[in-house]
């Protein structure tokens, strides 16, 4: 985490992320993303009624790679862009662009076949909003032309939806309430033999029970305790290490957070996963018979890496841990320094 963040700030952030994945019991999550980023219209069961089907382009989006943009049509004819979900109360936000013939010539939104909104002219990308009730809803973008006339680019663009829909993951409720990070004690060091292991003992962490904390985050420069490439097996005295610290955590029944900060604050490698997957596949295999009081954090704060690469890269990660380890949660995040921007860009991993 940056360290201009507030510990309140942190449990909040972590509380959340932690909701995004876990090996935990089930519940309703409220939002679902499209951002296009597929490069097809494969993610939900999208429908093009109308005189044009629309298409994924990338010379124009609001983020990411690829929006969606408006067929072409001639005069008097339409391009509709429509999808059917099954909805929790909430609200529907996206963002659109029009470059069309003003007051003519419209972008129309639909909810249930009731239009909310349109827009025409020459609107640059801009968020919108619109109050979703919960069941089956029809939502629908249609580009219309009236009867002469064409201006501008004479089309419109979508990206980045976020429907209110329902689903299954995330945990059925988070077992702590307020922890703190244990910095520099496997952080700022470029090897196993530069952690000084005293540092914090045992009666460290009863100290910090007995301030009201019931989990700790460890911050570990995960890829230094290994021999490097390209194997990056991990250093046996880094075990002997950590080994204690769960020890210690497990009796006081304290949870513990594995934090990989690798890599901080320099960019994250785009072939990073050549390391967080055998890291984290030794990790797994280590502690998958330990308590569910400890926990895997994939990676603190990736930036300056693409969400489709980094999002890609963790379902990859999660694949390796899951190949030996089946019980522990994963606490996973986006890209951008975790950034809750950064939020609606993430999928749904499998897992």
């Amino acid at each position: 985490m940056s360290f201009g963040m507030s510990l309140s700030n942190w449990v909040v952030m972590l509380v959340f992320l932690l909701g995004l994945l876990t090996n935990a019991n089930a519940q309703t999550i409220t939002s679902s993303a499209e951002d296009f980023e597929t490069n097809d219209f494969s993610k939900f069961p999208w429908e093009h009624p109308g005189d044009a089907s629309w298409t994924i382009i990338s010379y124009e989006k609001n983020s990411g790679t690829y929006s969606a943009r408006a067929g072409t049509i001639d005069h008097d004819e339409r391009a509709a862009l429509r999808v059917t979900l099954d909805c929790v109360p909430g609200d529907i936000t996206f963002y659109r662009k029009v470059s069309s013939e003003s007051d003519y010539d419209h972008l129309e939104f639909y909810i249930d076949s009731v239009e909310m909104d349109k827009w025409s002219g020459e609107e640059d990308w801009a968020e919108v909003s619109f109050h979703v009730d919960g069941g089956k809803r029809t939502f629908e973008w249609t580009y219309s032309k009236d009867g002469s006339e064409s201006e501008g680019d004479d089309t419109a663009w979508i990206d980045d939806i976020v429907f209110p829909v329902g689903g299954t993951t995330g945990p059925a409720g988070i077992p702590f309430k307020r922890g703190v990070n244990l910095t520099g004690w496997f952080q700022y060091v470029s090897s196993v033999r530069q952690i000084q292991f005293t540092k914090f003992t045992k009666q460290d962490l009863i100290n910090i029970k007995s301030l009201g904390c019931d989990v700790i985050r460890l911050p570990i420069e995960l890829h230094l305790m290994t021999n490097g490439g390209p194997d990056y097996t991990i250093d046996p005295l880094f075990y002997y290490f950590l080994d204690q610290i769960i020890d210690w955590a497990e009796e006081l029944e304290l949870h513990l957070i594995l934090d990989n900060h690798s890599s901080y604050p320099g960019p994250t490698d785009p072939s990073i996963g050549n390391i967080l997957v055998p890291v984290w596949t030794q990790m797994a295999q280590r502690y998958k018979d330990r308590s569910t009081y400890i926990y895997y954090e994939v990676l603190n704060e990736p930036h300056d890496i693409s969400d489709t690469t980094w999002n890609e890269i963790q379902q990859e990660v999660i694949d390796a841990i899951r190949a030996v380890d089946q019980k522990h949660t994963i606490i996973v995040g986006p890209a951008g320094w975790n950034s809750y921007n950064n939020l609606r860009k993430m999928p749904r991993y499998r897992d």
